[in-house]
């Protein structure tokens, strides 16, 4: 998204807003400039957050140590569907 559009930019973010259902941004500026700028109404405006969240790094030994892990690493294997592909090293594919 652009702040200041071209004509053609502005034309065409304003026809993909009037024909989707729903916009989906990751922060609020993103969402100020599809209201400010491309005149997109509110109600079709969701806001997602993304990042992560400001917490404190705990060394992975501690919860091995809680949980018994010690030793226990964990890969993912292919690139679909992720629970059955989730697997101790070692264990079956």
């Amino acid at each position: 998204m652009l702040a200041e559009p071209s004509a053609d930019h502005r034309r065409v973010m304003q026809e993909l807003i009037a024909r989707s259902t729903r916009l989906v941004v990751t922060a609020k500026r993103g969402r100020r400039m599809l209201q400010d700028v491309y005149q997109a109404p509110p109600a079709k405006i969701d806001l997602i957050p993304h990042g992560v969240h400001g917490i404190p790094f705990v060394a992975p030994n501690y919860y091995k140590d809680q949980f018994g892990g010690e030793g226990v690493g964990a890969r993912i294997c292919g690139t679909h569907s992720f629970p059955p592909c989730f697997r101790q090293f070692g264990g079956s594919q």
